[in-house]
């Protein structure tokens, strides 16, 4: 992600490669909403909707169109905020979409703003929220998912990045698509497809007990019942050579990618490798969620997710895993 100054004041640049200075006036506000729904989503998921704020627009350069959207903080709960800035579940969003950690973003804004006795964090914040909105719209979704932001949690800011990108297909003069001032446009014509993924439908939300505290395994298992459709009213049954009638629910994003085109077809007696998750203390795991299926039938699906990805995807839950792996043990060694 290209590191652009003009973002730490808080600033969302949208720049279409176009011949003439111009654009339809729908593609302009259609582009400006999506970003607002992005910080929305954002706000709500990660800041518990703590940020009272304003996107305002901002008078554009010359050079293509370049729609600059300012965000204008008028409040925010200082606590909220700040913890989760400080975070390591922080840490690991904002670095996944901007390529670096709060704490590097904090000292470019105090470099920028040396009057300063101190770093102004409703700057560092308004800066923040920028980046990790253009972060969104020009990371490949492989990326994004790997950094926890699946596309069942944020639904309302994969749409609108999709309206963003659509509308750019729609538009044959728009050639490309930049984040900044110059004239560097990253994201070509012929990439708009890629960027264009699909929404699952609404899932209810999976069953999780009181107890959060979570095994996590990696298992070979006999399908003995699938579920065709994505959602959580029914459930996979399977056994592994321990336990037998294990109920389930798939999550990978990338496993259902498969299922949808027909590169696989569940039926009853596949093997699954897979990387789960369920509550501990149990005698038998019971709401139990595959995080990756790792192979399927013997067909390579899905990477197991890191320990760093596993905090991320069980945000507020302690892991545990039957290997004894302390999986908070990589803050300390990136500590070191």
């Amino acid at each position: 992600m290209k590191e652009n100054l003009d973002s730490h004041l808080g600033l969302i640049s949208l720049h279409f490669d176009v011949p003439e200075h111009h654009i339809p006036l729908s593609q302009f506000i259609d582009s400006a909403k999506s970003a607002q729904e992005i910080i929305d989503n954002f706000n709500q998921e990660f800041f518990e909707n703590c940020i009272k704020y304003e996107v305002r627009v901002i008078t554009p350069q010359k050079g293509g169109v370049i729609e600059l959207l300012g965000i204008g903080v008028a409040g925010y709960i200082l606590e909220k905020c700040w913890n989760f800035l400080e975070s390591d579940i922080g840490k690991a969003y904002i670095k996944g979409l901007t390529s670096h950690e709060p704490t590097y973003w904090a000292e470019q804004l105090g470099k920028k703003t040396k009057e300063l006795a101190e770093i102004d964090k409703k700057k560092l914040l308004t800066a923040v929220l920028a980046l990790m909105v253009m972060g969104f719209l020009q990371k490949d979704t492989a990326d994004l998912q790997k950094t926890g932001l699946s596309k069942e949690k944020f639904r309302a800011a994969y749409s609108a990045r999709n309206r963003v990108y659509e509308a750019c297909i729609k538009n044959p003069e728009v050639q490309g698509l930049g984040f900044d001032t110059s004239h560097d446009f990253p994201i070509k014509r012929t990439d708009f497809p890629r960027f264009i993924v699909d929404i699952p439908a609404q899932l209810e939300p999976p069953e999780i007990e009181d107890n959060k505290i979570w095994t996590v395994d990696t298992v070979d298992l006999i399908v003995h019942s699938p579920n065709w459709k994505r959602d959580n009213k029914r459930k996979w049954q399977g056994s592994t050579t321990d336990t037998q009638d294990i109920a389930f629910i798939v999550e990978d994003d990338n496993f259902w990618h498969h299922v949808k085109i027909k590169d696989i077809d569940p039926d009853i007696n596949d093997s699954m490798r897979v990387q789960w998750a369920y509550p501990a203390g149990a005698g038998k795991p019971a709401n139990v969620r595959v995080m990756r299926v790792i192979s399927y039938n013997g067909k390579e699906i899905s990477d197991k997710l890191s320990e760093t990805e596993l905090f991320v995807q069980l945000t507020d839950f302690k892991i545990e895993q039957k290997e004894q792996v302390d999986l908070f043990s990589y803050n300390q060694e990136d500590k070191k």
